[in-house]
């Protein structure tokens, strides 16, 4: 999930510079929809990393 945020930032800059080098503002909407989206994928991606690293490492937590 974390690198299909990084993949919905690129696209979100990409539409951003097209949307305003061309003026439009379906461009600039979709760009602020793919970083929304960008942002839901971090957290969801994030909060998976450490549920992984919380069940594979037990000691951490101060569980045995």
């Amino acid at each position: 999930m974390i690198v299909a945020s990084l993949v919905l930032i690129l696209v979100a800059v990409v539409l951003l510079v097209l949307g305003l080098a061309g003026g439009s503002s379906l461009l600039l909407i979709i760009s602020i929809a793919a970083s929304l989206l960008a942002a839901v994928a971090l957290v969801v991606g994030a909060r998976q990393a450490a549920a992984a690293r919380a069940t594979a490492d037990p000691a951490r937590t101060g569980q045995r």
